[in-house]
């Protein structure tokens, strides 16, 4: 009786302990990735049909179980399309003047933003998830992610007509880095600011700025005669130490990814013609530099790393001989593995995010 006894509470204390495994350490999928994982694809419809649509979708890091979580004929979605990065909500632009959120527990869409002054351009989201800013054109805006309360930071910067443009949180949050145009005049320059909108201070000449992972280096492009060539730069955060990378036609860093250990990035990069676009990633130590895709396709863009920072997502974009694009999918390197999988396909997808997993 009692060997039942202590046989039977040491099973129960079994199944306790497996259960609040399950419950804190999320199942992984056979590449490493927490099945928790999504990843979310803004894409448009209508061309070729009257309406035009808009539409979210979401499925597992796999392509499986994909939902449409938004189909309009009203909204017209163009950039700014990401997870806050604590996860819990998807943030997007139902247009030029308001930011909304969906809530990836409840699929429910809310407004952050709503009737702005100006137009909504480039956000980024503080690492709390707390504020984001954007630029409306001229100046940087910061709001409050819970209120919507909104100010405008660099007034005293855009008053004679110049434009301060692409901002972006440092991962720490105390700082905002964002690109300076002086009206009438070249080049652009890469300034910071704590998120106040003082303390100003010149990074580099160029734009694009983007911090690597633990904020301890800027990676930037500068155009060279007639905009026609491109070189990118890696710089540290204090602007010391610029060193160059590469010194090829268009290479696009604006929505460079970054491992998390900030070992790596990935951008893409043109060449052409026939004007051929790949994914590329660097490494941020030796600033060798490997093609990841080497595809025949023209349309490679927006490449992001996986939450653990071993397969790459990527949009493909096929054209018809009169360059009019027709179709689009996502696809997924898989880390150790010589092919792409395609999960996804649309007939434009403009953005995918990958939701954050902690």
């Amino acid at each position: 009786m009692i060997k039942t006894r202590y046989s039977s509470l040491v099973v129960l204390s079994l199944i306790l302990l497996l259960t609040q495994n399950c419950v804190e350490n999320p199942v992984e999928s056979d590449s490493g990735l927490p099945a928790s994982g999504k990843v979310a694809y803004l894409s448009h419809g209508g061309f070729y049909d009257d309406p035009w649509t808009t539409q979210i979708d979401i499925s597992n890091l796999d392509g499986t179980d994909p939902v449409q979580i938004l189909h309009s004929t009203q909204e017209y979605l163009v950039t700014d399309f990401q997870f806050t990065p604590d996860g819990q909500y998807l943030i997007y632009k139902p247009d030029y003047q308001h930011i909304n959120k969906v809530d990836m527990e409840t699929m429910e869409i809310s407004t952050v933003l709503e009737d702005s002054v100006g137009f909504i351009m480039d956000i980024s989201i503080s690492q709390n998830s707390q504020q984001l800013i954007y630029s409306d054109g001229y100046d940087i805006v910061r709001v409050d992610m819970m209120t919507g309360v909104s100010e405008i930071l660099t007034a005293g910067l855009s008053e004679t007509g110049n434009s301060c443009l692409d901002p972006e949180f440092s991962p720490d949050g105390s700082r905002i880095m964002y690109t300076y145009y002086i009206s009438g005049l070249a080049p652009f320059h890469i300034y910071s600011m704590t998120t106040d909108g003082e303390d100003v201070r010149r990074i580099a000449e160029g734009k694009y700025g983007r911090y690597n992972g633990d904020g301890s280096k800027i990676v930037y492009n500068n155009h060279f005669a007639n905009n026609e060539t491109t070189s990118t730069f890696v710089v540290n955060s204090d602007g010391s130490s610029v060193q160059p990378i590469t010194s090829l036609s268009l290479t696009d860093i604006k929505y460079m990814s970054f491992t998390p250990d900030s070992k790596h990035a990935l951008y893409t990069e043109t060449q052409g013609p026939p004007y051929n676009r790949d994914v590329m990633s660097i490494n941020l130590k030796d600033l060798s530099i490997i093609n990841e895709t080497n595809s025949q396709f023209i349309g490679e863009q927006y490449p992001i790393y996986s939450p653990d920072g071993k397969d790459i997502f990527y949009i493909i974009g096929r054209y018809t001989h009169e360059q009019i694009l027709y179709d689009a999918h996502v696809m997924r390197v898989v880390a150790g593995d010589n092919e792409d999988e395609l999960i996804f396909s649309a007939e434009d997808i403009h953005r995918i995010a990958i939701q954050p997993v902690y």
